[in-house]
């Protein structure tokens, strides 16, 4: 049993290998010991993270964070597509079209 409960903590911490936690993960369906020492690592694992103090980021590593995560979206290439040319150009500009009100071209 002490290697199971070592499987489950190794797993809750995504240290098991591959293999051995798709193995352990086909044994937790059927295993209530197994499911049991899962549960286990995982409340071990939540309550040592209350252990520790917060801590605060500086600015600098929130900008990073952010910087990463903001998408860079250029869409040059696509507003300068052939097919959006085409578009461009079978619209008419707003002073040739019909603006409602009475007859096209009368004054």
């Amino acid at each position: 049993m002490e290697s199971l409960k070592q499987q489950a903590l190794d797993y809750t911490l995504g240290v098991l290998p591959k293999e051995e936690s798709l193995l352990f993960e086909a044994q937790l369906e059927k295993d209530d010991d197994a499911q049991m020492y899962l549960v286990e690592a995982q409340e071990d694992c939540a309550n040592l993270s209350l252990t520790a103090n917060p801590a605060t980021l500086g600015n600098e590593v929130r900008t990073r964070v952010m910087e990463y995560c903001e998408p860079h979206m250029d869409f040059e290439p696509f507003l300068n597509c052939m097919e959006m040319e085409r578009l461009r150009s079978s619209f008419s500009p707003s002073e040739n079209r019909y603006q409602g009100g009475g007859a096209f071209g009368r004054s």
